[in-house]
């Protein structure tokens, strides 16, 4: 679907609608079938909508569905898709597939909220065995040692090195670092106009272009990090990460004595002797922008999770509203890039500028 002028040569089907509800409210949209064209690979025939913008308030959100026209992209086509290949090479808007969980880079494990060292970040592409091998017909693929790499735009990943719109397995919306999808590197190979490719665990491939993939952990000699995963961090006793010594919340600053390394992963020594994960998902060299307070200017209501699923109490126009914290919507939804809430007591709250004003 297209806005603006663009619409008046398409199908009627295919041109931009809007549909409306009241708080509360789920939908389900089954988007519509249109002679010539077809919903793009791994494109849902139907999608799920939740209206969650407070009474007298209005919230919008797009659903981008992708066709193809029939005519232009065949199956098994070998042709590289211009738009992916060299303008876009990570790929763009649209639904893609279920993804998977890998497995963490420790064996230690926690409960609740202590997220072991923030080394247990989702790993997208982590089903089969390992395709190297024979992933590319047209080009060589180098194995190399496993290392991770996390998404900074929108990408796809792709069954096959030379990108086309047949061979999309699945979308990655950009997200912010502490969601943004994992993927595990097994082998570098090109695509058949000499693009470089990633090749993942499980097969497929992904753009290798630094815009868009970078590594997972910081590597630099960093004297000062801040804690920013929602969750926050442990300590440790040593690189392992297996020895919880205590926690850091969200928004700690912690000194750093030393940088270790521990196969591709990054830890740091902290002035205490302890050891903290390097994972870009968990912590930063740069300080974040914290909120203490904000104030209601409108009625503000506090869910009991960050999707805003239940309400569990409202403020008042007027009303100082102390924050503890921040995430994003949407987390393990792969296609959804998420929106920004604050954490207060007994849940969460709009980080939208019309509804909350920061106040300190």
């Amino acid at each position: 679907m297209v806005d603006g002028k663009e619409q008046e040569n398409l199908p009627k089907e295919l041109q931009a609608t809007t549909v409306e509800g009241y708080y509360g409210q789920k939908k389900v949209i089954t988007h519509p079938k249109v002679e010539g064209f077809s919903l793009e690979k791994g494109q849902p025939r139907k999608s799920k909508i939740k209206f969650e913008a407070d009474p007298g308030n209005q919230e919008e959100e797009k659903i981008i569905v992708r066709y193809v026209e029939d005519s232009v992209v065949n199956p098994g086509d070998d042709s590289d898709d211009e738009s992916s290949e060299t303008e876009n090479p990570g790929g763009g808007a649209g639904d893609g597939g279920g993804s998977t969980t890998g497995s963490n880079d420790n064996s230690g494990s926690d409960n609740g909220n202590d997220v072991n060292a923030g080394d247990n970040s989702n790993n997208t592409g982590n089903n089969a065995g390992n395709n190297t091998g024979n992933s590319n017909a047209n080009n060589t693929t180098t194995s190399v040692s496993p290392f991770k790499v996390y998404g900074k735009k929108k990408l796809y990943r792709y069954s096959h090195a030379t990108f086309t719109n047949n061979r999309r397995v699945q979308t990655h919306a950009k997200k912010v670092k502490a969601h943004a999808p994992v993927f595990t590197v097994v082998g570098k190979t090109t695509s058949k106009t000499g693009a470089a490719r990633y090749v993942l665990n499980d097969g497929t491939h992904i753009t290798a272009k630094a815009d868009y993939v970078g590594k997972l952990y910081w590597a630099s000699d960093y004297r000062k990090l801040y804690v920013t995963h929602p969750k926050g961090i442990n300590t440790y006793k040593s690189t392992t990460l297996n020895q919880k010594v205590k926690s850091l919340k969200q928004g700690t600053a912690v000194t750093v004595k030393a940088v270790a390394k521990k196969g591709q992963m990054t830890r740091y020594r902290l002035a205490d002797g302890t050891y903290i994960t390097g994972n870009k998902q968990y912590v930063s060299p740069t300080k974040p922008k914290t909120v203490k307070q904000v104030k209601a200017k409108t009625r503000v209501r506090v869910y009991q999770d960050v999707n805003l699923n239940k309400v569990v109490k409202t403020y008042q126009p007027g009303k100082v509203i102390k924050v503890n914290g921040w995430n994003h919507s949407r987390g393990d939804v792969h296609h959804v890039s998420g929106v920004k809430r604050y954490k207060v007591a007994g849940g969460y709250i709009t980080a939208n500028s019309k509804y909350v004003k920061v106040v300190k």
